[in-house]
């Protein structure tokens, strides 16, 4: 059914608006010269399917009124594929937008609003990545939702690393990363991310750098671990080598001047020999040190 409707009493659908954004007046100048070719489409609640940058581009045209199609499907799911339906082949679609549109193939797909028939015949549009993976590849999900928007499965696995939170996750996730490290690393996110939507390039050089920071991290954490145990090591060794060459002195001191020791005080002696018991067992009961019989590493 056609109408005409005033612009100011029209909107755009909210799925519209979550793949493609706010409309511009891009078209303003081409309908200023050569006048709405094609009606834009609407459903019966005055919400725009298609043509949302045609309603924009004249209402800075001036327009009041506006020519439209309505529609009215079944559900959300299939005001969704029309959408798509729709925008099949527009030109010059943003990566975010591409991005967008293999995110909603895919809600589609866990909703059964497309079956996944239906996504890999319109996956079927010729793009390099689509030839040279197998066959089992192109099979999942993700790659025919990428595919299906025209783009390429590994430009749209690192859109979704870097803004649907799998990076954050990651950073999270990650052992060996401390407080202090994950604070860090979050920031570089932020901002790469940021850099990312403003610029849509490079998306695969920043998911690339943000990998690369969260390994850098956990190794140089690995590194410090490895450091302290060195150290407790050789401590331990130290200690070790001190308390032989205590006991060492107490047998040279049985063994070559039993005459002599009434005239050191024996409280002393046998005091550090209950200290050191008491820190020994205190430490095997922490797990730090292993009990007589255990490995003595």
């Amino acid at each position: 059914m056609s109408k005409v409707a005033k612009t100011s009493a029209l909107s755009v659908h909210p799925i519209n608006l979550r793949i493609y954004g706010e409309p511009d007046d891009g078209l303003k100048e081409n309908i200023g010269q050569f006048g709405l070719q094609h009606a834009i489409a609407v459903d019966s609640q005055n919400r725009i399917l298609s043509g949302a940058r045609r309603w924009t581009a004249v209402k800075a045209l001036g327009w009041d009124e506006i020519r439209c199609e309505v529609v009215d499907p079944a559900d959300e799911d299939a005001a969704s594929l029309y959408i798509l339906n729709a925008n099949a082949y527009r030109q010059a679609k943003t990566s975010l937008q591409q991005k967008a549109e293999a995110d909603e193939y895919l809600r589609l797909l866990r909703t059964g609003g497309i079956s996944r028939e239906n996504l890999r015949d319109r996956a079927g549009v010729p793009i390099p990545d689509l030839k040279k993976a197998t066959p089992a590849k192109v099979n999942t999900p993700a790659y025919l939702a990428a595919a299906a928007a025209g783009m390429s499965d590994h430009t749209y696995s690192d859109y979704r690393y870097l803004l649907d939170g799998r990076a954050a996750g990651e950073i999270e996730d990650t052992p060996g990363i401390d407080h202090e490290d994950a604070v860090r690393l979050k920031g570089l996110l932020k901002t790469t991310t940021e850099r990312v939507r403003r610029n849509e390039q490079g998306v695969q050089a920043a998911a690339k750098d943000i990998r690369k920071a969260i390994r850098q991290a956990q190794r140089t954490k690995k590194s410090a671990e490895v450091v302290r145990q060195e150290k407790a090591h050789e401590l331990a060794k130290e200690a070790r080598a001190l308390a032989k060459k205590y006991l060492a002195i107490m047998r040279t001191l049985l063994d070559e001047y039993p005459d002599l020791l009434h005239e050191f005080n024996a409280l002393e002696f046998s005091g550090f020999v209950f200290d050191l018991r008491d820190e020994l067992m205190e430490m095997a009961s922490r797990g730090l040190l292993m009990l007589p019989g255990g490995d003595d590493a």
